[in-house]
């Protein structure tokens, strides 16, 4: 009885598909969005972003930022819980947050590479005179397919951020711990490499230095140039693997003390 009624289903599901993309058929065969393009595969993926829409919206329910969604999937008054019911909440946050994420994700990548084959595909039309009104207002389009997917998230770097921010409770806690403890010796190497590049340009050191309103007498180096960027990259990664982590916006600020203002 219960294969049976799987069955059903799975066929009940593989009908729906099937007139899905029957429906979708007809109406690439009937219709054209793009008045002046005429082109299937713009047609196409203008359908499909129409079609999917909704749900990629969907996927972000009300969180606008990333800090929204942590704070709704971590117990935040460990009191409530036992131990044992607690590691129980915990758990069953991580998994939330896991799923949710990994759904925001595809739902963001979907949107990107949509958008991003529409941008190849009129790309033929870019210098076409006779097709020139049409091809700006499809281009407009096109510049606006990401506009369901909230700002905050679009310079979110899920990809980077991702492992961090999907450990178990237990790894997320030794980590952290980790990246607050950084040596003396790094964070005095890091400071250095800071004060070397301001008191370069300035006539004053770098706690007299005024940003902003002391002009710089002299361009930094290449080569000092290349070692700042690196440094500040690995300092925002782990401020950003430290909030990742579950550490607090104090905690986060600590592990930028060194860093001039």
């Amino acid at each position: 009885m219960a294969k049976t009624s799987i069955r059903n289903v799975l066929e009940s599901s593989n009908r729906r598909e099937l007139i899905d993309r029957d429906i979708t058929r007809h109406m690439l065969a009937s219709v054209t969005i793009t008045k002046g393009l005429e082109d299937p595969e713009v047609d196409r993926i203008l359908l499909e972003h129409q079609r999917l829409m909704s749900s990629e919206a969907a996927a972000f329910k009300n969180y606008r930022r990333l800090d929204d969604l942590l704070a709704a999937t971590i117990v935040t008054d460990p009191r409530k819980y036992g131990d044992q019911e607690r590691a129980s909440q915990e758990q069953r946050f991580f998994e939330q947050r896991r799923i949710e994420l990994n759904a925001i994700r595809a739902a963001r990548t979907a949107a990107q590479e949509r958008q991003q084959a529409l941008f190849v595909a009129l790309a033929p039309y870019e210098n076409d005179a006779a097709k020139a009104e049409a091809y700006q207002e499809t281009r407009k389009r096109a510049a606006n397919m990401m506009n369901h997917i909230p700002d905050e998230w679009l310079s979110t770097d899920l990809d980077r951020r991702m492992l961090d921010l999907c450990l178990p409770q237990g790894r997320s806690e030794s980590m952290k711990a980790e990246l607050l403890n950084v040596s003396n010796e790094v964070r005095e190497e890091e400071a250095e490499i800071f004060r070397s590049v301001i008191e370069r340009g300035s006539l004053k050191s770098q706690d007299r230095t005024a940003f902003y309103f002391d002009i710089p007498v002299l361009s930094v180096t290449p080569e000092q140039n290349v070692q700042l960027m690196r440094t500040n990259e690995n300092i925002l990664r782990r401020a950003y693997s430290i909030r990742d982590a579950g550490g607090t916006v104090e905690e986060v600020e600590s592990s930028l003390s060194h860093i001039p203002p």
